[in-house]
């Protein structure tokens, strides 16, 4: 049952936006429907009714839009699981939308410093005490990240929202150019923040995407050596051996291009001279020049 509903509404989510209004209000009252179901552990954990099953420290998952971070969680749930780890997806749950994010009352009462694996965040929470967990911090070149969105947006990313609906039909009328200037200064924000907040820090591992896609078993192992989630080296192992960074480029597909420097290849040359002038701090503190 649960699976079918989550297939049905993959499937309808890829086509929103063929459909008239009833149909898409319809769909998104099925997918808060299927999100109280497929997030049980959330809601359980907001309830605070889902104890812990360790007393290691927490673990708080920082990036980006477009890192493969829908692939690296359930990478890391898999992972932390075999570590008496429980993982939460927080953000899925309660929306990027939630002002309770942003509620420091709310962060300081939620957020527990030992026994779960949080995240992915894709921008930077002030979490109380954030020092007391172990912080794994995963970004792409801010240019590459600016123009795979706009693929996202325009073609592939499901629609679970009015909101999402109508960033689609926006960015169907711009673009690539357009749409990656008009992006800019928020990526630009999230990545400084996560520069002035994390970078440098004892407690936090700071990995690069691109170097996921050139040596994924000594990147993802680097990060469980961090993380200390040894219990199961066959789990990594595993996912080693299944893991395939091969794509055929489809601005359709949800996995559309993951070789560095894409940018290059989309922008005009003077978005891209824009870009560098704009980003060249992030570029040089994050290894991306």
């Amino acid at each position: 049952m649960k699976s079918s509903l989550i297939n049905f509404n993959k499937k309808l989510s890829k086509n929103i936006n063929r459909y008239p209004p009833f149909v898409y209000k319809t769909y998104f009252f099925l997918n808060n429907v299927i999100k109280e179901i497929y997030f049980r552990n959330e809601r359980l954990f907001l309830k605070g009714r889902l104890a812990p099953r360790s007393t290691k420290n927490s673990i708080i998952f920082f990036t980006i839009h477009k890192c493969a971070s829908t692939y690296l969680k359930e990478v890391f749930y898999e992972i932390s699981a075999k570590n008496d780890y429980i993982p939460l997806n927080l953000l899925r749950y309660l929306t990027e939308q939630s002002n309770e994010l942003t509620d420091p009352s709310f962060l300081e009462r939620t957020f527990q410093t030992e026994g779960y694996f949080l995240g992915p965040f894709r921008f930077y929470l002030d979490i109380p005490n954030l020092d007391q967990y172990k912080v794994l911090l995963i970004l792409r070149d801010p240019r590459d990240v600016l123009t795979s969105d706009y693929f996202s947006t325009s073609y592939s990313h499901p629609i679970v929202s009015e909101r999402n609906r109508l960033e689609r039909e926006a960015a169907s009328k711009m673009d690539i150019d357009e749409y990656v200037i008009g992006k800019l200064s928020i990526y630009k924000a999230r990545y400084q923040m996560y520069i002035d907040k994390l970078i440098g820090k004892e407690n936090v591992l700071f990995m690069k995407y691109e170097d996921m896609i050139d040596d994924f078993p000594a990147w993802i192992k680097r990060i469980v050596d961090f993380l200390d989630m040894n219990n199961n080296n066959q789990v990594v192992e595993k996912i080693i051996n299944d893991s395939n960074f091969e794509v055929n480029e489809d601005p359709r597909s949800f996995k559309r291009n993951i070789k560095a420097g894409d940018h290059k290849r989309k922008l005009k040359k003077e978005t891209i001279d824009h870009l560098n002038r704009e980003l060249k701090s992030t570029l040089v503190t994050l290894g991306f020049e």
